[in-house]
């Protein structure tokens, strides 16, 4: 399988249609804690973001035939959870301490700027670590 996020292959005249169902659970997996640091950044108690993130999850697995399949399952997942904290934030209109919905898009995007600038970083590694062998201990 491939680490870019891309489906597996499968020879459909041996197993039907293509079932992206384990790949969309293992990416729903492992994308998990970016999703909750994501809402860490945009709400102030643990507590709210499990529940929003809970929700989120509910969402994504709902909105599994809307995917488009691609290396950009994290992006689409935290859109996702922005919207239901914005949905979750309106049913909590009577606490204190509200940001505006431009603060919050305003450090969103910032989020998405880092968390892109990470992925390449990550990717630049990765291929760097593959072309110098490990040496072996000493």
């Amino acid at each position: 399988m491939n680490s870019s996020h891309e489906t597996p292959e499968h020879n459909a005249s041996i197993t039907g249609p293509i079932d992206h169902t384990e790949e969309f659970v293992r990416l729903l997996g492992q994308t998990r804690r970016h999703r909750f640091a994501y809402l860490m950044s945009l709400m102030n108690d643990r507590n709210d973001v499990e529940e929003v993130l809970q929700e989120t999850d509910l969402v994504l697995w709902r909105k599994f035939d809307d995917f488009e399949w691609g290396p950009n399952f994290t992006a689409w997942s935290c859109r996702v959870a922005f919207n239901q904290m914005r949905a979750w934030r309106q049913k909590q209109q009577r606490s204190r301490l509200q940001f505006s919905d431009e603060f919050l898009t305003a450090v969103a995007t910032q989020l998405d700027t880092h968390t892109d600038r990470c992925d390449h970083r990550s990717r630049w590694l990765a291929r760097l670590c593959g072309r110098h062998p490990q040496r072996p201990p000493d």
